[in-house]
């Protein structure tokens, strides 16, 4: 099945108290896709038994990895080994930073 982003993110948009939003949008045996939005600093986050693959949908921000920032910003592919404690943080004036999340290894959980 196909989905446009813009569209899912319209109809799903995080709200003023949320911190953070997860929405499971994809899945299949080995890997899970996740819209992920980011409003608030999302810390101490790790997956011991997945890699992390992210795709900057919209906004800017930067991923925390060993206690230094990697800028990001919409358009920006980045991956996370497994174990790898990470944070992400928005910055600018977008209401959020959108993060497409693929989660591969961990079974499929609908």
């Amino acid at each position: 099945a196909d989905l446009s982003v813009p569209d899912y993110i319209e109809g799903n948009h995080i709200t003023n108290k949320e911190p953070h939003k997860e929405n499971l949008i994809g899945c299949s045996g080995g890997a899970q896709t996740w819209l992920w939005q980011v409003r608030d600093p999302w810390t101490n986050r790790k997956h011991d038994t997945a890699e992390l693959m992210l795709y900057i949908v919209g906004g800017e921000g930067s991923v925390n990895l060993g206690g230094g920032d990697v800028q990001v910003a919409a358009g920006t592919f980045f991956m996370i080994p497994r174990g790898t404690t990470y944070g992400l943080s928005k910055r600018g004036r977008a209401p959020a930073m959108y993060i497409l999340a693929t989660l591969s290894g961990p079974p499929c959980a609908k």
